[in-house]
């Protein structure tokens, strides 16, 4: 008899009508976000996106983005985005993030975007490739974030590595979004 655990479907519908009776942006990302987003992001900035749900979205606000996604369906449909939009996209599957870092150079990034609090692993990693004054933006995280199977050593490491910075704490009824400022310093964006 398989043992018993959390049902994908079910959680999968029950979020699917939640979203219906508290719609949230097309981007994933809280409406406040993406406003205040709006105000920073421009053509000459290079960020990486851990998650396509706002990778769209913020292609066609930057000159380049990397986007990281594990979901082979997700991969698919931001490919037509892509094609259709004409957006200055690079797809990498997360199987071949080994080879990111190595693509990467130092402080080449502008912005850092996880879609969930599931990738702080992966964007750990890239951290030290955010720009100074960069923007690192992590949507979907609340109370979990802080208790329970996230409250690990990786979720610890990366609060302890931007508790100095400043940042903007955004919520709707269905998802909370936070944008942290890298200290700017010389040559930074900010």
């Amino acid at each position: 008899m398989p043992a018993r655990g959390r049902n994908i479907h079910w959680d999968r519908r029950l979020n699917l009508t939640l979203r219906r009776f508290f719609p949230v942006g097309t981007t994933g990302m809280t409406k406040t976000a993406q406003k205040v987003l709006d105000r920073w992001l421009h053509r000459d900035m290079h960020g990486l996106a851990f998650g396509s749900d706002s990778a769209a979205w913020l292609s066609a606000r930057t000159g380049r983005l990397i986007c990281v996604e594990s979901d082979p369906i997700r991969n698919a449909q931001i490919e037509a985005q892509r094609s259709k939009k004409a957006l200055n996209l690079q797809l990498i599957p997360v199987s071949d993030t080994k080879n990111l870092t190595d693509t990467l150079h130092n402080a080449c990034l502008d912005i850092l975007l996880m879609d969930s609090i599931g990738q702080v692993s992966l964007a750990l990693s890239c951290l030290p490739f955010l720009k100074p004054g960069g923007l690192l933006v992590i949507n979907n995280i609340n109370g979990e974030s802080f208790s329970g199977i996230f409250a690990d050593s990786t979720m610890q490491s990366l609060f302890s590595f931007v508790e100095d910075w400043e940042y903007e704490w955004t919520a709707s009824k269905m998802k909370e979004t936070v944008i942290y400022y890298s200290p700017p310093g010389e040559g930074g964006i900010i």
